[in-house]
């Protein structure tokens, strides 16, 4: 029985295929594009507009980790009900849903996400299945900080400039504790609900700083920059839509008071596994 990743050429799907092939685990790639690469393993294509070719897809898998692509709300709202139709018709052993960054588990905070959007219809409707599953939940993403306006200021200048308060404490996680995770989560079917992935105690703008100094040995500073700012440098990577939404997001986030996450939801009190500290991300990355 194989495990099926969606998004595997990808930013987040590649890292959980990795892992799972370093277990010699069967791992099949689910892909948009069949042509794609995948480190030499099977590609599926599969349109996320067809809840038939994903059935297809999840038919007899031990596991399928999915995660919503980018796009607009319609598009990705359509994909959420393809997903689970396909779902209700496979029925895989295993579902672990990667929630992107996407806030589903703090009612308070301006960033959840409203029920009616792509990401709750898609927890809910899997919820509803009675399947296995469970839902791998990061803040957001220390791969944020490679990016070009962000790495390019810090190699040349020493400064790394983001979009948020140099006393704002956040939970930063990389794309390989999500992987780690998720691969644990496989083989956790005891366990079903959310786990919080990020580091813990939360680091500052400052404390971010002095690991990327430890890290690269050469002083970095931090520089915080208003959401516009940031927006407006994405565009050329992202388009104006994106980078719009980009800076909304920014905006709702200056005004916490912190972005962690709950220690109780936390993988390090749920699953007894540790998310990198910045320092052992760079390092594992070799940088």
């Amino acid at each position: 029985m194989t495990y099926v990743i969606h998004g595997a050429t990808g930013a987040q799907g590649r890292p959980v295929l990795t892992a799972l092939n370093s277990d010699g685990k069967p791992v099949v790639a689910l892909d948009r594009n069949s042509g794609n690469d995948a480190a030499a393993t099977r590609v599926i294509a599969a349109d996320y507009s067809s809840a038939e070719q994903l059935a297809n897809a999840y038919r007899g898998a031990a596991g399928v980790f999915i995660h919503l692509p980018l796009g607009s709300e319609e598009v990705r709202l359509r994909y959420a009900h393809n997903m689970v139709a396909a779902l209700a018709d496979a029925r895989p052993d295993r579902v672990v849903i990667s929630t992107s960054g996407q806030i589903i588990d703090s009612p308070d905070s301006p960033l959840m996400q409203a029920a009616g959007t792509a990401l709750p219809t898609l927890l809910r409707g899997v919820a509803e299945l009675g399947l296995s599953h469970a839902i791998v939940a990061p803040r957001i993403y220390l791969e944020n900080l490679l990016l070009p306006p962000v790495i390019d200021g810090i190699r040349s200048r020493g400064v790394l400039r983001y979009p948020l308060r140099a006393d704002l404490p956040v939970s930063w996680a990389s794309h390989l504790d999500v992987a780690d995770v998720a691969v644990k989560l496989f083989e956790r079917v005891d366990f079903n609900g959310v786990v919080a992935v990020g580091q813990y105690p939360p680091v500052t703008g400052d404390g971010l700083a002095r690991a990327f100094s430890e890290g690269l040995g050469t002083n970095v500073e931090y520089e915080a920059i208003t959401p516009e700012e940031f927006g407006s440098s994405m565009i050329p990577l992202v388009g104006a839509d994106t980078a719009a939404r980009i800076v909304a997001l920014y905006t709702a986030i200056a005004s916490l008071s912190t972005f962690s996450l709950a220690p109780e939801y936390s993988v390090q009190h749920l699953l007894e596994m540790t998310p990198r500290s910045t320092q052992q991300w760079l390092s594992d990355l070799g940088i």
